[in-house]
């Protein structure tokens, strides 16, 4: 591999690297981007992003941030503030949630959940993990991966918060008379669709392709609501031109060491808008790629 030759051999292991950096920026579809997270030694947080280049003169476009923490606890000098903030709280919740479903199969579920208050206490406890993690993920991003450089680093261009302009007012103001005219047509089509028989209500439902899978038949207020939510997704649900097809979709791919492969980086908003997939190193994400071409 490109980083196979031994260290002393500098010359070729940079002949090396700059041949894998030269079939990268070949292989590498203008959609996708390489984002690598490694936690340093002395505690900062490292993070690279590789992709294509727009420029004519250039074949990629290497960016990279480095992320300060502040200074680690007093109560364990030697753990890294990363550490006492990201891993062990996400360690903990690991192991809580280990602690829950270990030795759960058809037998132990119908002998400890017999009645209803134990199912929902379950369910509360399960609920309560999930809004923790949820709690963390975003402590975590608000903290280390919120700055202007690192957005940039993990979104490059594609940064909706990197320029700041007032913009068009006029406009602006057009779209917020568009937004409460909007709001007005909204409150039409529900006194439609109260209006509706339960027939005329199903056929509806077909023709938003939502298809009704409860067991009991629902009643005319169920479909209501079913009718008025399916409307609100299909308005908000982006548009997609002729041209578009799956190699067009954003991807990010992730390269993180050892120390923070077990946070969930996928769930944070900042890769919301990506199609984000985990990578052991850069020569295993472009080796199909050239493979393929």
């Amino acid at each position: 591999t490109s980083l196979s030759a031994p260290w002393s051999e500098l010359a070729e292991r940079n002949e090396r690297m700059n041949r894998l950096l030269d079939e990268t920026s070949k292989a590498l579809p203008a959609s996708c981007r390489v984002i690598a997270v490694a936690l340093c030694p002395t505690g900062e947080i490292l993070v690279t992003s590789l992709s294509t280049s727009t420029d004519e003169a250039l074949n990629l476009e290497i960016e990279t941030a480095c992320i300060f923490p502040d200074a680690a606890a007093e109560e364990s000098i030697l753990d890294s503030t990363v550490y006492i903030e990201v891993m062990k709280p996400l360690d903990e919740l690991i192991r809580l949630n280990e602690d829950q479903i270990r030795g759960l199969d058809t037998t132990t579920v119908a002998d400890n959940f017999k009645e209803e208050s134990s199912k929902r206490d379950w369910w509360d406890e399960r609920q309560h993990a999930d809004h923790q993690l949820r709690s963390l993920i975003e402590e975590v991003e608000s903290k280390y991966f919120s700055s202007q450089s690192v957005r940039r680093v993990f979104l490059g261009d594609d940064d909706d918060d990197t320029h700041i302009s007032c913009g068009n007012l006029a406009s602006k103001f057009e779209q917020a008379y568009a937004s409460d005219h909007k709001s007005d047509e909204n409150v039409a089509s529900k006194e439609d669709v109260y209006s509706m028989t339960v027939n005329q209500l199903k056929e509806e439902l077909e023709n938003l392709q939502v298809h009704v899978t409860t067991r009991k038949r629902p009643s005319k207020k169920q479909l209501v609501d079913m009718v008025i939510e399916a409307r609100a997704a299909s308005a908000t649900r982006p548009e997609q031109s002729g041209g578009t097809s799956d190699s067009d979709e954003k991807c990010m791919l992730l390269i993180l060491d050892e120390n923070l492969h077990r946070f969930p980086f996928e769930g944070m908003a900042i890769c919301s808008k990506w199609a984000v997939s985990r990578v052991p190193s850069l020569p295993f994400a472009v080796a199909p790629l050239i493979k393929s071409r």
